[in-house]
């Protein structure tokens, strides 16, 4: 029984490792593989690379600074309880009467002094200054939320950039494969023709030259494909494949867009700013009451001048503090900042001005792309009938291998131009829509 007992133990033992062994096993796979994405649009990839961005993490920093700082405001406008040491030694001192025994008063202050104390402060009224003090603390959080937005436009550029380079090289392999597969399919013909004597070696040769090169030009197009990749994969945290689809935004035609970009609601919050600067200010030139009260023990008594000795002592009462002239300083400080409101106007304006006026541009540019995608259609669709003829005529030995690759060279430059041409008009669209904030 006990033999038994053990091996039903030792059983047990080796069922819980191998479960805990799978879990820990499944969960390494799925960490390995959580991130790898089949399909990724333009839009997630600005969300994962601004994300994942090093600058992001000032975010969390200016919300805690914040914090602190609000922190520190509301501790400021508690009770204040300090302890104080004071000491002095003078020339002459307070006499009343004299030493003599006629003088029915005498009293000779010490020449030295010193108290101990502990003193409380509370303000009651400060004329909003706590407020106003908030209110600017929370307005410089929304400074640096959207300056830290606007320092992170730029990565969209970048993924606009990667983007449409992937996607040109994907579609430059694509047609180099297609102009190989034609020019494999030639060859079989011309080599059965060398066999039986009707074709000349020297144009099979030709066509394995030209097979060379345009494979030389496809490892290229593929090793800048990669490069592109992975640098999109490590700019957005995610495992990326050559096989991964990029998906650009559904969008037929542009038209006028409205500017929507992270820089105007920096320049507001800019304003903002300095209208919450401007309350502090205000409320500096109010009226100031508080509270106080001080306990400790002097030599003499500090309360009682005919007590020279040493004695305890307290006080309390309500203090009132009020600038009443301050030489037109909280008027020069006020107009200052409304200076300084007026130039912000004057920066938003210049940066709205200096984008608007590219939009005529833009808008140009994409119809002139659009007209030559329609032109370049006809001229890929007639270029493809002459490859058709050309490659009846090589089998036929109508013509050469120079006359057909002359031919391939001018289908495939013709379909290049186009995809060029349709790759252009997006990414222009993308820079367009990126440039005024939709995007």
């Amino acid at each position: 029984m006990g033999k038994n007992r053990k091996i039903l133990i030792y059983s047990h033992m080796n069922r819980i490792y191998f479960i805990v062994a799978l879990f820990f096993s499944l969960a390494v796979f799925y960490k390995a593989t959580a991130q790898h994405k089949d399909k990724l649009t333009l839009s997630e990839a600005y969300q994962l690379a601004m994300a994942n961005y090093p600058l992001t993490g000032q975010k969390s920093l200016l919300m805690e600074q914040t914090e602190l700082s609000l922190s520190i405001i509301r501790n400021e406008s508690l009770p204040a309880l300090s302890a104080n040491l004071e000491g002095q030694l003078q020339s002459e001192s307070l006499q009343i009467g004299s030493d003599s025994p006629e003088s029915p008063v005498f009293i000779d202050m010490p020449r030295e002094s010193y108290k101990a104390y502990a003193q409380l402060d509370y303000t009651l009224y400060q004329g909003g200054l706590t407020h106003a003090r908030r209110e600017v603390e929370k307005a410089n959080l929304e400074v640096g939320l959207n300056q830290l937005e606007a320092d992170l436009r730029p990565v969209k550029d970048r993924i606009n950039d990667l983007f449409f380079s992937i996607m040109l090289s994907r579609q430059q392999e694509q047609l180099i494969a297609s102009s190989l597969s034609n020019i494999d399919a030639s060859l079989q013909n011309l080599e059965a023709g060398y066999n039986n004597g009707t074709v000349l070696e020297s144009e099979i040769i030709k066509l394995k030259v030209r097979k060379l090169e345009l494979q030389n030009q496809q490892e290229s197009v593929l090793a800048d494909s990669k490069a592109a990749i992975k640098i999109l994969g490590e700019l957005t945290g995610l495992n990326l494949s050559p096989a991964t689809e990029l998906v650009l935004p559904n969008y037929n035609a542009v038209a006028e867009v409205e500017l929507q970009r992270p820089e105007q609601q920096m320049y507001e919050s800019k304003k903002l700013l300095l209208s919450a600067q401007e309350g502090t200010i205000t409320a500096l030139r109010k009226p100031r009451i508080s509270l106080f009260a001080q306990g400790g023990v002097g030599y003499p008594n500090p309360l009682n001048f005919s007590d020279i000795g040493h004695a305890p002592y307290a006080l309390g009462g309500i203090r009132m503090t009020w600038k009443i002239w301050d030489w037109q300083t909280t008027a020069q400080k006020t107009e200052r900042l409304r200076v300084q409101q007026k130039r912000v106007d004057i920066q938003k304006e210049t940066f709205e001005y200096n984008i608007e006026t590219r939009e005529d541009e833009f808008l140009e540019k994409m119809d002139a792309l659009t007209r030559q995608i329609q032109n370049h259609q006809s001229i890929v669709a007639l270029q493809g009938e002459i490859l058709q003829q050309s490659e009846a005529q090589l089998n036929n030995g109508v013509i050469n291998a120079t006359d057909y690759l002359i031919q391939v060279n001018a289908e495939l430059e013709a379909r290049l131009r186009l995809h060029l041409y349709e790759l252009q008009l997006q990414q222009l669209q993308v820079k367009y829509l990126t440039l005024f904030g939709t995007l």
